[in-house]
């Protein structure tokens, strides 16, 4: 076989090896003896030497995988012996080819991310029975600590006296009325009872990561912009000095509007427990 290019064509030494397999072939008298492989993008047909022409030329000049699948075909329609496969050959041809003086470092390396591990969960998901001590339409998102409802109870990891100061009337809750989980079984998927099963905790659990987030931001004082099934939050100019963090420019002026880096999150359990960080961009006509 002989790869064919431009400056190949003019080699004496690659024209003298195309006259040998030229008495070969017909000393075999085999017409398929050999074969040119056109690579060389620029190389006309009209540039090649009639010798070359006759090589039973294959083109892979337009494509690589349609060049070597009629040269494959070309080899079995002559019955071309195969070698067994061989991995062990194969592996050291690829140690070779692709591995030669390139071994591993051992060194620490920047892993960029915006998947945020969660390392600890508090060991109960607790559930108060809060039905007949929070005033009507009382809105659980003002509470200072992540809680949700579910059915006539306050699910939370708060401690059944932490929102004293926000319900009054918890004050004389009796903490026996309050049913608690272990965290443990619900992230294993082991936990199940007829009050709740083990999904609808989880999904709980999510809800509350998403929730202390949103606590979070607001303490940080960012602005809010509600997006379709999350809040995402962005820094108004002058919230920052020189409204940069790490020396990276979160809000800018383009034309005649202002740009600022925002966030969102969500909470993920699976496949294993993160606060998932996206990034985003809200413009705005004023400062």
């Amino acid at each position: 076989m002989l790869a064919t290019s431009e400056i190949a064509i003019k080699r004496d030494g690659v024209l003298k090896e195309i006259a040998v397999a030229e008495k070969v072939k017909k000393q075999l008298k085999d017409d398929n003896f050999h074969h040119s492989l056109i690579i060389d993008e620029n190389l006309s047909y009209d540039d090649l030497p009639p010798e070359i022409i006759r090589l039973n030329a294959v083109d892979f000049k337009k494509s690589w995988a349609v060049g070597l699948q009629d040269l494959l075909k070309a080899l079995d329609d002559q019955k071309v012996e195969k070698n067994s496969p061989d991995p062990d050959k194969s592996n050291a041809l690829y140690q070779q080819i692709f591995l030669h003086n390139k071994g591993i470092i051992e060194r620490e390396e920047i892993y960029d991310s915006n998947w945020f591990s969660i390392l600890s969960f508090p060991k109960e998901l607790r559930f108060h029975d809060y039905e007949k001590l929070m005033p009507k339409g009382f809105d659980v998102r003002e509470l200072t600590y992540p809680a949700v409802r579910y059915k006539n109870y306050l699910c939370t990891f708060a401690w059944e006296y932490d929102f004293m100061h926000q319900l009054p009337k918890t004050e004389t809750y009796n903490s026996s009325q309050t049913i608690r989980i272990p965290t443990e079984e619900i992230l294993s998927g082991k936990y199940d009872s007829p009050f709740i099963g083990n999904f609808e905790c989880q999904r709980l659990i999510v809800q509350l990561l998403n929730k202390a987030f949103e606590l979070r931001m607001k303490e940080k004082g960012v602005r809010e912009y509600p997006m379709s099934n999350k809040m995402g939050y962005w820094f108004e100019k002058g919230k920052l000095e020189k409204d940069k963090f790490n020396k990276v420019l979160l809000v800018g002026k383009q034309k005649d509007k202002h740009w600022h880096f925002g966030i969102s999150a969500a909470g993920k359990l699976y496949p294993f427990p993160v606060l998932m960080i996206s990034s985003h961009i809200f413009f705005t006509k004023d400062e």
